[in-house]
């Protein structure tokens, strides 16, 4: 889903890139709307790999990674759009990662 050409994605961000670090956030437009996430610290990335590598727990690994690291606005806010549009969580998820160092495209040799 693209962002609507009027809306200002550095505006938005802005605020954030100040609190959190250029480079330490990303917004994420959903059907629910733009949505920002910050970087998720190592406690945090460690709790969704721990959850996430049981395939039954996956769903809520994705979930909590969103909530751990909303940054525009409040978990609750966003806990209760997760419970309309549960699939937002999956959207988001890989570009959360993204800003955590995880690249699915790395070089590698063998």
């Amino acid at each position: 889903m693209n962002f609507p050409a009027d809306f200002d994605v550095d505006a938005f961000l802005a605020p954030l890139r100040e609190k959190y670090g250029t480079g330490d956030v990303v917004a994420v437009m959903t059907v629910a709307g733009p949505i920002a996430f910050r970087t998720p610290n190592s406690a945090e990335y460690v709790r969704f790999k721990a959850m996430a590598s049981n395939p039954q727990e996956r769903i809520v690994a994705s979930k909590n990674l969103c909530l751990m690291t909303v940054a525009s606005m409040s978990r609750e806010e966003l806990a209760a759009i997760l419970e309309k549009k549960p699939g937002i969580a999956d959207t988001c998820d890989d570009e959360i990662l993204a800003l955590a160092g995880v690249d699915a495209h790395a070089a590698v040799k063998r």
